[in-house]
């Protein structure tokens, strides 16, 4: 299961993603986007849930194309500070029926990884 958590620049859906593994009991990797991109197959092999984290504006149609996110990403999560590009976000996925979720703001604002898990579970 690849989840992609995404905000501002991705600094605090890094240490969200981090309290969601933490919460997991599963084999969870927590890394940037760019740097699972790099080792995806492996990764994949490796680890029950992969939690991607990193900018909001990766999702859009030609990165979407670059990086052929629409054949690797399971759903989207935006964090609270980027709930604005909601629209545009759900725009570029929609078409490939990728899931995009808005991050419960509590559950982000006391980083409570339980919470969260829950939430991507239930709509998985």
């Amino acid at each position: 299961m690849f989840i992609y958590i995404c905000c501002s620049g991705g600094a605090t859906s890094s240490l969200f993603c981090q309290s969601i593994g933490k919460a997991s009991d599963k084999n969870v990797l927590v890394e940037h986007i760019f740097i699972v991109l790099q080792d995806l197959e492996n990764y994949k092999k490796s680890y029950d849930m992969i939690l991607a984290y990193g900018p909001a504006e990766l999702l859009n149609e030609r990165s979407i194309q670059k990086y052929q996110l629409n054949k690797i990403i399971n759903s989207v999560w935006i964090c609270p500070q980027s709930r604005y590009l909601k629209e545009s976000i759900y725009k570029a996925l929609d078409p490939f029926h990728i899931p995009v979720h808005l991050v419960d703001m509590r559950a982000f604002g006391t980083m409570n990884g339980k919470k969260a898990l829950e939430d991507i579970e239930t709509n998985l």
